[in-house]
Formats: C-alpha cells, sequence, structure tokens
C-alpha cells in the first residue's frame, strides 16, 4: 500500500508541474505582439557555392516566433538572426523568407541571394 500511495503522489507531481508549463506556455503566446517586421538583411547578398552569410529579421514587437525557409540552401539556427548556406549544385538567385508571427498577426519578407 504505501508503494501505490507513493506512486500517486509523483503522478499528482509531475501532472501539476506540466500544467504549470502549458500555462507558461500560453500565456507566451498570448503575450506577442508583432507591430511591425521593419526588414530583412543579409552581410552578403551574392555568394559563392556552398558560403554563407548570417541574415537578420529586424521586427517591432514582443515574444515574436520566426519561421525560415530557403529555395535551395540551408538554414542554420534560429530566432530573428540565421546563417544561410548555400548549395554547392545550384547557382542562381535563391529566396530565403522569414514569416514573423505573434498572437496578433504575422508578417513574411523575402530577400533574393545570388549564388555563382
Amino acid at each position: 500500500m504505501k508503494i501505490s500511495g507513493f506512486f500517486v503522489i509523483i503522478c499528482a507531481i509531475v501532472i501539476l508541474a506540466c500544467n504549470k508549463k502549458n500555462n507558461d506556455n500560453q500565456d507566451n503566446i498570448n503575450n506577442s505582439i508583432l507591430n511591425s517586421f521593419l526588414s530583412l538583411t543579409a552581410e552578403n547578398d551574392t555568394l559563392f557555392i556552398g558560403g554563407s552569410t548570417k541574415i537578420k529579421a529586424l521586427i517591432d514587437g514582443s515574444n515574436v516566433s520566426f519561421n525560415w525557409s530557403a529555395t535551395a540552401g540551408d538554414i542554420l539556427g534560429s530566432g530573428n538572426e540565421v546563417t544561410y548556406v548555400a548549395p554547392t549544385c545550384t547557382p542562381g538567385n535563391n529566396e530565403v523568407k522569414c514569416t514573423a508571427s505573434a498572437s496578433n498577426k504575422s508578417e513574411s519578407k523575402t530577400i533574393i541571394i545570388t549564388v555563382f
């Protein structure tokens, strides 16, 4: 009997801890505000195949999440600043897109990186 009572107490603690974490995440989502997506800039907009550059999203807001994508190449990192790595076999113009999202709205910007 002592073991099952201990098990019930442990389960209750775990459930309460999980609910607290979910509430904190919900508060962050509810408190996220995006006033405007100001700019999307790259240190270099021309690269050789396999080269890389940092790309930064500048926003006016708080607790904003960022989603990055590229037509070719790789995105390394997360948040408002990432590193774009050009593809090794696909020269040309590649689009890098960033979407900033908050509880009130989402905005996207795209930048062209030319790869030689």
